[in-house]
């Protein structure tokens, strides 16, 4: 027979389910849980009754304290040593109770704990865990800050405490405590606090923390002491520093986490890593605790929901993101990064997956599970199909899907031709929305839905002030190359291409697959749909060619006008226009990099990406920033974007007068400043991931 103790209510209600449940898969003898309590509902109780006694030999106990219980005593976060003395003097355990294991909730429990149960006390009235932090005169000084109790605020154990309940009897010292602690506990002042340490130094065991208490934000070991043969780990401030400066972090610290917590016992999510909590803070660190919890959360829930006929307490039904690929300077993983943090800031819990890391077994720990809905950005996630079963991975996965896509849907043509169900796309072009209708029939429905400003983009300096006249970040491609390789193609297919080349550079204001109909439509070619679609996506090399054909000739066009241009982006060294004397290229840059870049920038140059009708990232943090954009023209149409007053456009078909454009706006400052604020302007009201994250809730509770 094990007795437990827990403490609940009904905010942590369903990680106390997700607790019992992992305890109950390991102890398969009988365990009482004694459920000292104030502020469970009678339903929440009777519920957890049931669920608890539907597995064989388990019980519940619940010892209803009152009110003032908890209203007594400084601490409201958790239990102090009085309370284990009041609930042990006051007789609220039965006689035959001669030890108890106290759990917090917020645990998962891996493996028998028989062995720590078992622990012989001898004289001694409490085993706990010891904390891991640095020693101070041979003593932890974690022990010394956690476990000096009674003293206010603290607790006195670290979530795991074996309690000698015979012994605290036999010896007296309940009585003895509870006079110390009435006699003065108005005041709280705890003059003989010596003494009370003193006799707890003594009557304490030690149990390792590595097995019986591992929590996520411990285990970073410095590198420096351990080559000198000290254990020594950060602290609760330097881990909570970690993020600002990962690099100079991983090289001071070894993470020893997934190693010690693969072995332990008992896994303890503590303040900012309980993966249920809306607000905590995200960092590597946690991804193995959050499997944990998850590989158990979905199948305990359901237990308790058929034993107690109820739903377990839940703040929120999270949205799941995939993080990806790492091209393009992170850019992708960036967006789909503030997209998740303007969700958290209104109150959404989020979890995330990086399939760089977990790749894509790691998502069957999802499967059965119901999200509030799935993110992803070109991701082919989606996509996963299982053989075995004959259906898409997500088909199990219960949740309206969302897939960003920032290229040409073409460029998608496998994963968008064969989807699971409810899987949308996220997309920033007019147009390509009336494509995914017209040729992506599976696709339940497409959602223009731009990305938005980084946050950090955002500058005020006056652009008098700015150092770099014109800016333009971006890679540098070689038109030649992909035009070489429309050459290697086979004669009929390398004649279509290169008409339909022709007609790209002489129509550059149509979209990709209009000026694909032209060309066929003048040369006689009937095709189906489904041909269209895949001649399309045979012709890829061409819009790219196009693409770079008209980035190139704009560059060139300023620099030939005597206009210098300031580009970032290593790759243009490769460029015939490398060596020119009015051409500054400068290093690649982060997306965070950019921003400062385009905070001290005038005008910001842009060629889209053949996004006729789009709106893009580049120009949301050029605005943001306080940069005027300078762009080919689009048609994206919001009722506020405006030519001349938040944007200044031109077109491809008459870049000969891109230099007089950009010349007009240097020379005129006013003009120059008035642009650049209505952009900003413009920007933070229409562009800010809060806006999008508004949207996109309204768009969930539009599907249902």
């Amino acid at each position: 027979m094990m007795n437990v103790m827990i403490v609940t209510n009904s905010g942590y209600l369903k990680p106390a389910v997700v607790m019992l449940y992992s305890l109950f898969l390991q102890e398969q003898g009988e365990v009482s849980v004694y459920l000292p309590y104030e502020d469970l509902t009678r339903q929440e109780l009777e519920g957890l009754c049931r669920f608890v006694e539907s597995f064989p030999g388990k019980q519940l106990i619940p010892l209803y304290v009152g009110t003032s219980f908890k209203e007594e005593v400084a601490s409201r976060n958790g239990i102090l040593v009085e309370t284990y003395y009041r609930i042990i003097g006051w007789g609220m355990l039965p006689a035959e109770v001669e030890k108890i294991l106290y759990l917090d909730v917020d645990m998962v429990i891996q493996k028998p704990l028989q062995t720590l149960y078992g622990t012989d006390m001898g004289d001694k009235l409490f085993a706990v865990c010891e904390d891991i932090f640095g020693k101070i005169n041979g003593f932890y000084e974690g022990n010394k800050r956690r476990l000096s109790i009674p003293a206010e605020g603290n607790y006195f154990n670290a979530g795991v405490m074996l309690v000698n309940v015979r012994g605290l009897r036999e010896t007296g010292e309940v009585e003895k405590i509870l006079k110390r602690v009435y006699g003065h506990f108005e005041r709280y002042e705890y003059n003989d606090q010596d003494v009370l340490n003193e006799m707890y130094q003594e009557r304490l065991i030690y149990v390792g923390w590595d097995q019986y208490n591992c929590p996520p934000a411990w285990y970073y070991l410095n590198r420096q002491s351990a080559a000198q043969g000290t254990l020594d780990f950060a602290d609760y401030d330097q881990i909570r520093d970690f993020q600002k400066e990962p690099e100079q972090f991983a090289a001071d610290y070894l993470n020893l986490t997934e190693q010690i917590a693969g072995g332990a016992a008992i896994i303890h999510h503590l303040a900012d890593t309980k993966p249920w909590k809306e607000d905590r803070r995200e960092g590597g660190v946690y991804k193995y605790f959050d499997r944990c919890y998850y590989a158990l959360e979905l199948d305990a829930l359901r237990a308790y929901e058929q034993a107690a006929g109820q739903v377990a307490g839940e703040p929120s039904t999270p949205v799941l993101f995939y993080y990806g690929v790492r091209y393009c300077y992170n850019i992708l993983n960036d967006i789909l990064g503030q997209f998740e943090l303007a969700l958290r800031r209104r109150g959404v819990r989020t979890l995330s997956y990086d399939e760089q890391e977990e790749g894509v077994n790691g998502l069957t720990r999802f499967m059965g599970r119901r999200f509030r809905a799935v993110v992803g950005i070109q991701s082919y996630l989606f996509s996963v199909f299982l053989k075995d079963s004959g259906m898409f991975l997500h088909d199990k996965i219960y949740a309206p899907k969302f897939n960003f896509v920032l290229d040409h849907p073409i460029w998608l043509k496998n994963q968008l031709s064969q989807l699971p169900k409810d899987c949308f796309v996220l997309t920033h072009d007019v147009h390509y929305q009336d494509f995914i209708e017209a040729f992506y029939p599976q696709v339940p429905g497409s959602v223009l839905f731009p990305p938005a400003a980084n946050e950090k983009s955002l500058c005020g300096r006056p652009v008098s002030e700015r150092v770099y006249d014109v800016v333009f970040i971006g890679t540098y491609g070689n038109y030649r190359d992909k035009c070489g390789q429309i050459l290697e193609c086979r004669p009929g297919v390398r004649h279509l291409a290169a008409a339909y080349l022709l007609t790209m550079k002489k129509r550059p204001e149509l979209t990709a697959e209009d000026a694909l109909h032209e060309t066929l439509q003048g040369r006689g070619i009937t095709v189906t749909k489904e041909e269209f679609l895949e001649l399309f996506f045979q012709m890829k090399p061409v819009i790219q060619a196009i693409m770079y054909y008209y980035r190139e000739k704009a560059v060139r066009t300023l620099l030939e006008a005597g206009i210098s241009l300031e580009i970032w982006g290593e790759s243009w060294q490769s460029s015939p226009l490398a060596d020119h004397p009015l051409l500054a290229i400068h290093p690649d840059v982060t997306p965070e990099e950019s921003f400062g870049v385009l905070g001290n920038s005038k005008l910001s140059l842009n060629i889209m990406a053949w996004h006729k009708g789009g709106f893009t990232e580049r120009l949301a943090n050029s605005m943001c920033a306080g940069a005027v954009v300078v762009t080919d023209r689009t048609t994206f149409e919001d009722g506020v974007l405006c030519e001349g007053e938040n944007i200044v456009m031109f077109d491809l078909k008459e870049l000969e007068k891109l230099p007089e454009k950009v010349g007009g706006l240097l020379r005129n400052m006013a003009q120059l400043e008035r642009i650049a604020e209505n952009g900003r302007h413009y920007a933070r009201l229409a562009h800010s991931w809060d806006r999008r994250a508004e949207e996109f809730l309204y768009l969930l509770d539009e599907i249902g």
